[in-house]
């Protein structure tokens, strides 16, 4: 096996059936090992440049040399010390463009109050590292079963944690409220943890304009399915579309063809 994960990745993204805007924004590089889904928000189209904002940014910050130096160290050493060095360099580039977001906001009038979700994951030699903020999901699919990896940061999941009785008909009204996200001027809480790889994992990220139509059980069949990761991708952007559409759908799928190595040996640094 060689000293990084070998991997097939593919998104798919749509704009529904209502919105006039596709405010998603994902990408994908498998030689790279990034896979990336946002969400954003904001009138006039703001949304679509936060969204874009921090794909762009943490895309260039994760093949950077401050995120290379790290993974190179775990790459050497696998050390306990080395994968924390490496989770906490992809946070700080998401604390960084979370920052580049805010001030964009803050210097034009017209993206006043933008902000996005984002979910995205770095594969490494043996690992994946995933940072987090907002309603947009990551999911394990492993051994036929799909694990949600993600919670979503929302008005209603944080109500039903209180133990809040939301009443019937409800839950609709406060899952939409992102209750944090990239952006948004408020304290942001980037949720950051890693999955060992297995030779066969898949991975889902996608948008809540997926899961709004798709549950976790369905999700894990239809990657199940359909081994390639671009076709399962777009059955369930396809599922969401014809289901309703009415919010922006994107869906990015993982395979790991082989999860990567042993340490790389001090003669071959």
């Amino acid at each position: 096996m060689s000293d990084a994960p070998t991997m097939l990745v593919s998104g798919v993204t749509h704009v529904g059936r209502v919105r006039p805007h596709n405010e998603d924004a994902h990408f994908v590089d498998g030689e790279a090992g990034i896979a990336l889904v946002c969400d954003g928000m904001g009138g006039h189209a703001a949304g679509e440049v936060a969204s874009n904002m921090a794909v762009q940014l943490v895309r260039d910050k994760w093949t950077g040399p401050e995120v290379e130096h790290a993974r190179l160290m775990w790459l050497r050493t696998r050390t306990p010390q080395a994968r924390r060095n490496l989770l906490a360099a992809v946070k700080a580039a998401v604390v960084a463009t979370n920052q580049a977001i805010i001030d964009e906001s803050v210097s034009a009038h017209d993206k006043h109050g933008m902000g996005t979700t984002f979910t995205g994951a770095l594969f490494v030699a043996g690992e994946a590292l995933f940072a987090h903020a907002g309603d947009s999901r990551a999911y394990l699919v492993r051994d036929g079963v799909a694990s949600r990896l993600t919670e979503d940061h929302t008005l209603l999941a944080r109500l039903e944690e209180a133990g809040v009785d939301v009443g019937r008909g409800e839950p609709t009204r406060w899952k939409g409220v992102v209750t944090n996200a990239l952006g948004i001027g408020e304290p942001t809480r980037i949720s950051t943890f890693t999955v060992p790889l297995a030779d066969g994992d898949r991975f889902v990220l996608c948008s809540d304009g997926v899961t709004e139509y798709v549950d976790d059980v369905e999700l894990g069949q239809v990657v199940v399915a359909l081994a390639s990761p671009a076709r399962a991708a777009q059955r369930l952007v396809e599922l969401a579309v014809e289901r309703g559409g009415h919010d922006n759908a994107t869906a990015v799928v993982v395979r790991v063809i082989e999860a990567g190595g042993e340490p790389v040996p001090p003669s071959v640094r």
